[in-house]
């Protein structure tokens, strides 16, 4: 048994190890930085019994011994301090091909070991361990050897020995590993770890690992050579439709599309691009090359096309489409440079997109990303954008999205303090009926008074609080403040003249999509005392068309409350009348951008009409938004709409305003005249 090259640790001293493998190379295993447990070889604790008991060369397979060797996972070999062969397992049969009878009484040395390395075996290996067994220090370091098969075939092994002295005779023992099986088992396991088992394709961590070893290599040939020209791109396709598939046809369809998505990919992707599968329905690209940014653009089209062609499944043909991202790294971004790009590509019918302005002869797409999560990012960033797109286009992420992006997450983060520090305002704007010009109910709106910026805009906000969720917090604030102080109003004796008949409360889409919603706005009725006619929640019609069905069931259940229902922005969300026909709604609410032309557009005054007409006859009563004008109201009290709501009448105020116009009561005053 001969040892290959390294230094071991050889009991108290170094020694320098002898016989190295032949073949050695990048994928040779050290003894210092092997990824394999130096555990014991010995699970079965078999060296130290053998130590303490008798020589077990006459056992047969009855023998206790035998049998516990015969259970050991590696090969067992015994040999005396000539090499003289005392006990061969079973698994040793197995390995080098020699039978047990075949080697009892035979020099090892002339059966396993390569005749170059004998001469290195006796005078190291054998010696060593004798010398051990006279010291009573039964246990050999771990040694990595290369032996030989009976067929002349070389493997390489590891071993782990103990050297035993009984009576005169020295007993040298290992259990010995081979090698190859345990390579082979750790590349299934990486497999296993880097690889997605369906496709094939590498995984997010090994894009990630990949991703950021290129980013690192072109910042090092960038400091070297400022003019090398390389750079870093990432490709991200978000698949379109992919989960109506596997609801309607089951996972296994939905596992065909994917299978051939990727095919389709690779195709496409050929040697120099690192295709992987990300997620669910993600598939990413990573380039890295002069001219990265050029060559995922012309990636980009080649994939926007492929998923153009129906993919064949157990189904029959099936439509996916694709929305394309593209994240780029360039010498740029790897340096800090501050120039800007413009990077938004959206597609023209027949062309797909192309990078415009900014995409110099260099290749730079600016956007400040230095490692993989963040060149991720950014590329999903940009498909995200290209999924508003009604064309076949793909987006490059650059410095204005990426200010974008930031300014988003700076604004959650911000919200997130706003609702524990109490920064968030109900502002109340009245609704008036169309002909007395009384108010008969106020709309709560939500607004922001940031400690540095001021108040913020709705439409900055509102969108980040219901991407990120925080819109759920938020609506029950809303909701609990607006019955609250409506509770208050509207009792004796300061009952408004004329009759304040509801407060208007909105409901985003992801709060009718949101678990426990019924419960939250009962529990708030139940508390505040209002009577849940008095109460009315508007859900914008572009909410109620994402999912209608389930809308229609959130709907029927609000509407058994006793609340009632307006549906909001009516004419933008692309409803049907059959829809509406369905929908347990009490009022019909026109957008503002129709009533903007009224009177200046003869289209706008026929749609009013035909809106209005249509609500008559479901029984809804009408609310015109964003009234401006006394020709607006003219018009509209012409055309039979019931309510108005606009800055004709009075712009959104804040509580203590509306108070004090209105002459209502405050919490304060409340108690004061309880008592």
């Amino acid at each position: 048994m001969v040892e290959t090259s390294g230094r071991v640790r050889n009991g108290d001293r170094d020694d320098e190890r002898v016989c190295p493998p032949e073949n050695t190379g990048p994928n040779t295993i050290s003894h210092t930085d092997s990824a394999i447990s130096t555990d014991p070889v010995d699970p079965t604790g078999a060296a130290a019994f053998l130590a303490n008991h008798g020589d077990p060369a006459g056992a047969d397979n009855g023998d206790p011994v035998t049998r516990l060797l015969d259970t050991a996972i590696d090969a067992f070999v015994e040999v005396n301090d000539e090499g003289v062969v005392l006990e061969w397992s079973s698994h040793a049969e197995e390995m080098f091909g020699w039978q047990r009878g075949e080697v009892l009484g035979h020099h090892v040395q002339g059966l396993i070991v390569p005749a170059r390395y004998r001469s290195a075996y006796n005078d190291e290996i054998l010696a060593d361990a004798a010398k051990m067994a006279d010291r009573g220090r039964g246990e050999i370091a771990e040694r990595r050897l290369v032996l030989r098969k009976k067929d002349g075939t070389e493997i390489e092994v590891l071993t782990r020995s103990y050297a035993a002295k009984d009576g005169d005779v020295i007993r040298i023992g290992g259990f010995i590993r081979d090698m190859s099986s345990l390579r082979a088992m750790e590349e299934r396991l990486a497999v296993a770890h880097l690889r997605d088992q369906l496709t094939g394709l590498p995984n997010r961590a090994y894009l990630t690992y990949q991703l950021n070893y290129a980013l690192a290599r072109n910042s090092t040939r960038a400091h070297g050579d400022p003019e090398a020209g390389m750079s870093v791109a990432v490709v991200v396709m978000d698949m379109d439709g992919f989960t109506a598939i596997n609801d309607a046809y089951g996972q296994e369809v939905g596992d065909e599309v994917l299978i051939a998505a990727s095919k389709r990919l690779a195709t496409i992707a050929g040697k120099n691009i690192l295709l992987g599968r990300f997620g669910a329905d993600e598939f990413v690209a990573c380039i890295e090359r002069a001219g990265a940014i050029q060559a995922a653009e012309d990636f980009a089209l080649k994939a926007i096309d492929v998923f153009g062609e129906p993919i064949a499944t157990s189904m029959g043909d099936l439509y996916v489409g694709v929305s394309v991202g593209i994240g780029t790294a360039t010498l740029d971004t790897l340096f800090g440079s501050s120039r800007n790009s413009t990077t938004v590509t959206t597609g023209k019918p027949g062309a797909y997109g192309s990078l415009g302005e900014g995409e110099d002869a260099g290749g730079t797409g600016r956007d400040h990303v230095v490692d993989a999560s963040l060149l991720f990012s950014s590329a999903d960033a940009a498909v995200q954008n290209a999924k508003k797109s009604s064309l076949k286009s793909y987006v490059v992420f650059g410095e204005e999205m990426r200010k974008e992006v930031v300014e988003r997450m700076d604004t959650q983060m911000a919200l997130h303090r706003a609702i524990g520090m109490e920064e968030l305002r109900l502002f109340y704007q009245p609704v008036v009926d169309a002909r007395g010009r009384k108010v008969v109910g106020v709309e709560a709106l939500i607004r922001w008074e940031h400690p540095v910026k001021g108040m913020v805009s709705p439409d900055r906000f509102i969108p980040v609080a219901e991407e990120s969720g925080l819109i759920i917090p938020i609506g029950k604030w809303v909701l609990e403040k607006a019955c609250e102080s409506f509770a208050l109003w509207d009792s004796p004796p300061w009952r408004w003249s004329g009759g304040c008949q509801a407060v208007s409360v909105n409901l985003s889409a992801r709060q009718i999509n949101s678990n426990g919603l019924i419960d939250v706005i009962e529990e708030i009725l139940d508390s505040s005392g209002v009577a849940p006619g008095r109460v009315t929640l508007e859900i914008t019609e572009s909410a109620l068309m994402q999912d209608a069905d389930a809308a229609l069931s959130v709907m029927q259940a609000l509407k058994s409350l006793g609340v009632t229902l307006s549906i909001d922005d009516f004419g933008t969300g692309y409803s049907s009348l059959a829809y509406l026909q369905r929908f347990p709604l009490d009022v019909l609410k026109i957008d503002k951008s129709f009533i903007d032309d009224l009177g200046v557009k003869d289209e706008s005054t026929y749609l009013v009409k035909a809106i209005i007409d249509m609500a008559c006859a479901l029984k809804l009563e009408v609310v015109a938004e964003g009234v401006e004008t006394d020709m607006q109201l003219e018009m509209l009290q012409g055309l039979g709409c019931d309510l108005i709501q606009g800055f004709l009448f009075s712009k959104p105020m804040p509580t203590e305003r509306l108070v004090e116009e209105f002459s209502l009561p405050t919490a304060a005053s409340s108690v004061a005249a309880a008592i």
